[in-house]
């Protein structure tokens, strides 16, 4: 076989799990998860997950494998998925990775910069700051990284809050880090899927699917709404956690819930995930439909 590697990608609903599953059967694949929200622990159905399916003999990896209140960093996560990627290799195995987070699909094929792990004091230290004073902290970035400060919203938490743990912890600021030269965490010869199906297919099939999925994830978010979390955790902010706990609060209807869901995910998501690909993945093959044993066939030839 030429190719002994791939990366499989694609929006929502665009058939790329059950894909990379019958690739991997195909050619003794393990699967590394590359969506950084499938790496949580308790919302397997919710995040569409593999795990919540019949993997069945297929090894899948970084899946479910931290805590809501435990955010892997991105490069955290690089480091874990080469190291799977040598172990698949290793033991005579392909690794297919599979996944649609953009940042994961760009460290793999272009790197990422060498920013030095913040320790746990300068983390806690700048969401401190942020949670007490959100436009105290924003100013304060102002003046530690006036570039990085100018590229984000003064509402984003999460990118204020990186901005200044990165400088409190390095004394250096993010956008310098930035900067720097990039290594590819995959420099080996991989190939790279893209399954872009038509827009609108997309959209039904996920209408099709969500009162069903709605349903089965109500004890999923419960049970996450009942460790009190910070809504400025990562996981709080996965598709339809704020729906689904505004329903079981009591503050909208459930078909409200679900069509909010609905258009959340097929309006402003879907329209933010076909935008990325085709300005920043350059693919060695594209599926524009929803994938068939026949597509397996070309990957291999």
């Amino acid at each position: 076989m030429k190719h002994k590697s791939y990366i499989v990608t694609g929006p929502t609903a665009s058939g790329k799990s059950d894909f990379a599953h019958t690739l991997a059967e195909r050619t003794n694949g393990v699967i590394i998860n590359c969506d950084s929200v499938q790496v949580y622990k308790g919302i397997e159905t919710l995040s569409a997950s593999p795990l919540a399916g019949n993997t069945g003999n297929i090894p899948y990896r970084l899946f479910s494998i931290t805590n809501g209140d435990a955010p892997l960093s991105a490069g955290i996560w690089t480091q874990m998925a080469r190291r799977e990627y040598d172990d698949a290799l290793a033991i005579g195995k392909t690794p297919i990775f599979v996944g649609g987070t953009g940042f994961y699909l760009k460290a793999l094929t272009e790197g990422m910069s060498p920013i030095p792990a913040v320790s746990d004091v300068a983390r806690t230290a700048a969401r401190k700051l942020v949670t007490e004073d959100l436009t105290t902290a924003y100013e304060y970035l102002q003046k530690i990284d006036p570039v990085w400060a100018g590229k984000i919203s003064q509402n984003d938490r999460q990118r204020i809050t990186r901005g200044i743990e990165v400088f409190q912890a390095t004394n250096r600021p993010l956008s310098e880090w930035q900067s720097a030269p990039r290594v590819p965490v995959i420099t080996d010869d991989i190939t790279k899927i893209l399954i872009l199906p038509d827009r609108e297919l997309l959209r039904q099939r996920i209408a099709d699917r969500m009162p069903e999925l709605a349903k089965s994830v109500l004890k999923e978010v419960g049970a996450i709404l009942e460790k009190n979390w910070s809504p400025d955790l990562p996981i709080m902010k996965a598709d339809g956690i704020l729906e689904i706990s505004r329903f079981l609060s009591g503050k909208i209807s459930f078909d409200v819930a679900i069509d909010l869901w609905r258009i959340k995910i097929c309006n402003h998501n879907m329209k933010h995930q076909y935008t990325w690909f085709k300005a920043n993945f350059r693919p060695d093959i594209v599926i524009d439909h929803i994938p068939t044993d026949a597509d397996i066939e070309r990957v291999l030839q």
